[in-house]
């Protein structure tokens, strides 16, 4: 059973239920190995990981017509080795804990590499666990999406999409003008979160205090609900206006806990962890960095600082709105505009 359910073995291991409790789950649990694929797409979709699968139509720059049709994966701007496809991104082969319901995955490509790595990650604590993108199936495009040149495609909307994960955009988060938090008001909001935190977390922050991970938090108005929650960052170093902002379940309890990664956990000694986010990205990037390897290479690794748990606290959303910025408008179409015309004209906008 541990070799070929390692994960339910571990769940069960000495606890209520025993064995009963492992071949139940095994027997009833989603296999990927048994599934018929062909069915599952069809029904459920493509799920693509995280990355993006098109199909490009190369045309006679002479004639116009269509000579062959490209298929690819895309990762980042990295094109994925051929052998990836939406299938095969969808079947996960050999990685148990993208089926599993407590995880999801994402695929990383490397440019050059015939090689994929697949990272598990936790779902969040709180809302639904994506998958990051689940492709429609339509017959002839197995999981491809046709590249457009209209402007549905400039704004890189999927219109296949079953599932995107939702999260607030952060051009509207910058975009807005009524999000200011005063410093009364981002001091209880976080009084609440300490009061609130789960027992056990509770006490692992107070013996080991609060970690970042090298991001930033502060304390925001939510653009849709109005209602005060924290937005973790990332920031240049020295601090800009620039930030890449974090998805809106992490937060810096979730951060100085871990995010169930081991040697992030606050109370292994020999290692430490740092995190990355981008925009518009749902997926939280964990570096583990070792004590005694930085300590021997100084300026190889990244800083990070704890905060004892009593004197720690969030500070109220510092980012000033970015202004709109307001059109050009060349001399001779300003004289355009403030003189009564004579004739009809046609004006373009680019």
């Amino acid at each position: 059973l541990e070799y070929t359910y390692p994960h339910l073995v571990h769940d069960y291991y000495n606890g209520d239920g025993g064995n009963c409790a492992i071949f139940s789950d095994a027997l009833n649990e989603f296999n990927p190995d048994r599934a018929d694929w062909n069915k599952v797409v069809r029904t459920r979709g493509y799920d693509l990981r995280g990355v993006s699968c098109v199909e490009e139509q190369i045309t006679d720059p002479s004639t116009g017509a269509v000579i062959k049709k490209q298929r690819k994966c895309i990762q980042g701007g990295i094109q994925c080795p051929a052998w990836v496809t939406p299938l095969v991104l969808s079947k996960a082969d050999k990685q148990w804990a993208c089926h599993s319901n407590d995880f999801y995955c994402t695929v990383g490509c490397t440019a050059g590499s015939d090689e994929i790595l697949w990272y598990a990650n936790s779902c969040p604590a709180k809302g639904p666990c994506p998958p990051y993108l689940l492709v429609r199936h339509i017959e002839g495009e197995d999981g491809y999406t046709p590249v457009r040149k209209d402007a549905e495609q400039r704004t890189n909307k999927n219109p296949h999409a079953l599932e995107v994960f939702r999260d607030f955009s952060s051009s509207q988060l910058r975009a807005s003008t009524s999000l200011s938090v005063s410093a009364a008001e981002a001091a209880s909001y976080f009084a609440n979160v300490k009061a609130n935190l789960d027992n056990k977390l509770k006490k692992t922050l107070e013996k080991y205090g609060w970690d970042l991970r090298g991001l930033q938090c502060e304390v925001v108005r939510d653009p849709t609900s109005k209602e005060l929650r924290e937005q973790c960052f990332m920031a240049d170093s020295p601090p800009s206006t620039e930030r890449d902002l974090c998805p809106s379940y992490v937060n810096s309890a979730y951060l100085s806990a871990g995010a169930g990664q081991y040697a992030c956990l606050p109370e292994v000694e020999n290692t430490y962890c740092t995190a990355v986010c981008q925009d518009n990205n749902p997926v939280v990037s964990w570096r583990a960095h070792d004590h005694a390897w930085c300590a021997s290479h100084p300026g190889e690794c990244p800083s990070n600082v704890v905060v004892p748990f009593h004197t720690f606290k969030v500070n109220p959303w510092s980012q000033p709105p970015k202004p709109t910025p307001a059109c050009d408008i060349s001399p001779r179409a300003d004289k355009l505009l403030s003189t009564p015309l004579s004739e009809p004209v046609t004006i373009g906008i680019l």
